[in-house]
């Protein structure tokens, strides 16, 4: 589009440049600044009678104005250039720290399958403690635990000597308890996972590991109120029609090693039930993991401790050593 300048119509602007104008004069009434408390400022006499006005037509014209307002709104023009100048600077910072925070973040299966995978392997073997502590009593439960992927485990008391032999063992979603005192092998149902393992504030289930993250919850990154600098927050939902009690459970990961550093559950009317903290990092053979977990009911009764004192990663182990038959038979 062309007009010419003496007629006070527009040369060579296109309907953005008329669209960029208004939004300045725009912005400029908005500030209301009051000219009067800014010193006087030198204006050029070629352009000291002429202002740009936008019609309601969408043209622009050139029309006399004060000495006055041309010195306001020259420096409403400046000052409203600083204020653009710095707005853009914050939104390209903005914008290269969310690329920059995307480009570094690993894909969350990656995350969950590590999870998943952290105390498991092929085949797994590892000796533990757990320290139960309640407000009126406490003990400490010495154990073995023997592991073949995700479907089979094995545990076993060795301490106190009341306890000795007393046993879980679980194949893929059945799961059987045997208490050497009454010699007796008493299975589990599905709806029994989520009790108590043993009198500690671990379930069945945290035990035994029958549900997993990458299977049984949908997963994705999170948000999260007042986040921890290097953390990344993954919120898990359970997938509809598995008999998990929990609402959500949000984990905190170490965004460097990805392991974990926290697991918040939440019930079903999405209230903090627990938290477990993972601690105290090791290195067991080749493989790196937190070598104490710590589950805190948030009730305040109490605390379950587990530390690993050894562990072992894709060993043999005697193909008989996940039957019920086993199970009743105690090994050192």
């Amino acid at each position: 589009m062309s007009r010419n300048y003496h007629s006070g119509k527009i040369i060579g602007n296109d309907r953005i440049q008329v669209a960029v104008r208004r939004v300045a004069i725009q912005a400029q009434t908005n500030l209301n600044w009051d000219s009067r408390s800014k010193p006087n400022q030198i204006v050029n006499d070629t352009i000291a009678h002429r202002y740009i006005e936008s019609g309601e037509d969408g043209s622009a014209a050139f029309r006399p104005r004060s000495r006055r307002k041309i010195v306001r709104d020259e420096m409403n023009r400046k000052e409203l250039k600083s204020w653009t100048a710095a707005a853009v600077a914050l939104l390209w910072i903005l914008v290269g720290a969310g690329i920059a925070s995307g480009q570094s973040r690993p894909k969350v299966q990656e995350v969950i399958d590590k999870i998943d995978q952290l105390y498991r392997a092929d085949s797994s073997y590892a000796l533990m403690e757990m320290q139960i502590v309640n407000p009126n009593w406490e003990r400490t439960l010495r154990l073995k635990a023997w592991s073949e992927g995700t479907e089979k485990t094995l545990i076993r008391i060795l301490e106190p000597a009341k306890e000795r032999g007393t046993g879980t063992l679980r194949i893929g979603n059945e799961m059987w308890n045997y208490l050497p005192k009454v010699d007796k092998t008493i299975r589990i149902p599905p709806s029994m996972m989520m009790s108590s393992w043993m009198g500690s504030d671990f379930t069945n289930d945290d035990l035994v590991k029958e549900f997993t993250f990458a299977e049984d919850y949908d997963f994705q990154y999170a948000e999260v109120q007042n986040p921890e600098a290097g953390r990344l927050y993954i919120e898990c939902t359970p997938k509809q029609g598995r008999p998990i009690v929990w609402n959500r459970v949000v984990l905190g990961v170490d965004a460097g090693s990805l392991l974990p550093v926290t697991e918040k559950y939440y019930d079903e009317r999405d209230r903090l039930m627990r938290t477990m903290s993972f601690r105290d990092v090791k290195t067991f053979g080749d493989r790196t993991i937190p070598s104490v977990m710590e589950l805190v009911p948030e009730d305040g009764k109490g605390k379950t401790i587990i530390r690993y004192l050894e562990a072992e990663f894709d060993i043999d182990i005697p193909a008989d050593t996940f039957t019920t038959r086993s199970l009743r038979t105690f090994r050192e």
